[in-house]
């Protein structure tokens, strides 16, 4: 996965100036999932946004690589902020039910 992961994120970084391409440490089901985050995308509608990131990936990635390739999460700064902060709000309330 390591190889796919490099593939992605010089495909990404090449073309999209800034962007931030995490990857999930557990692939599941042998696929290889990611959250890329640009700040470029704000104003794009979600569809507008897939079609921009795999007309990229389509030209750098081998049809093997492609199929490897598993959920991409495309963000703005401020959506991956506030996913992770509601992240953060619902481990806190889990915390205040379990003391309960």
């Amino acid at each position: 996965m390591e190889e796919l992961e490099t593939a992605i994120a010089r495909a990404l970084t090449a073309a999209l100036p800034g962007v931030d391409v995490r990857f999930d440490p557990y692939p599941g089901y042998g696929k290889l999932h990611a959250i890329i985050v640009w700040d470029r995308f704000e104003q794009q509608l979600m569809m507008d946004r897939h079609k921009q990131v795999w007309s990229v990936l389509k030209l750098a990635l081998t049809d093997e690589q492609r199929h490897k390739t598993g959920f991409l999460v495309i963000v703005t700064p401020t959506e991956i902020d506030a996913m992770q902060e509601a992240s953060l709000m619902d481990e806190a309330m889990d915390g205040i039910k379990g003391a309960a």
